[in-house]
């Protein structure tokens, strides 16, 4: 199905833009936030220094793609949405997503980077599946995903430790006849 070209970064409350190294501050004070580091990686997490984080390389392109998250009201850098784990062969990636703002949580913007990186990832990449994986107990994630027309393929059982005791990690994807159908209703 044809797309009319577009903005493939920009939505209703966000857009998603080139990761800058005035950025470093704000992702060093989210990796001493406790509940969004350990909703994002399944290693103990620790709080960093703003050298911690780099820039992309050009050459890391073949592996990952990032955007930041920025509010269209006020340009603030909220949050970070990536393609990673390419398999060009296979055209397939995974996808990570996370609001560190916590004000801007559960407020649908992490949904909204997920559907333009979704549109990025399919129709200027030509991706053809995006997977990814997602801790049991996130609810809303889940949630957010399912609106999105991810679809569960699986579990890896008590994958990831927190807090005393082991949870699901729950794989979930989406192919690019999944979402073209889905817009094709919007």
């Amino acid at each position: 199905m044809p797309y009319a070209l577009g903005d493939l970064y920009t939505g209703k409350l966000a857009r998603l833009t080139a990761p800058l190294s005035d950025d470093k501050d704000a992702l060093a004070r989210w990796s001493n936030d406790a509940e969004f580091q350990r909703l994002l990686f399944m290693r103990s997490v620790r709080p960093q220094a703003p050298d911690f984080f780099t820039l992309p390389k050009p050459e890391d392109e073949s592996k990952y793609i990032t955007f930041h998250i920025r509010t269209n009201s006020e340009n603030k850098f909220i949050g970070f949405v990536t393609l990673w784990g390419i398999v060009w062969s296979n055209q397939a990636a995974l996808l990570a997503v996370g609001i560190g703002e916590p004000e801007y949580r559960g407020r649908g913007y992490g949904t909204e980077a997920t559907d333009l990186v979704l549109g990025y990832g399919f129709r200027e990449m030509n991706l053809h599946r995006i997977g990814l994986v997602v801790f049991a107990f996130n609810a809303p994630a889940i949630r957010s995903y399912e609106k999105l027309g991810f679809v569960r393929e699986g579990a890896q059982r008590e994958a990831v430790y927190r807090d005393g005791a082991y949870h699901d990690l729950i794989q979930m994807a989406i192919l690019r006849s999944e979402w073209e159908a889905r817009k094709a209703k919007e």
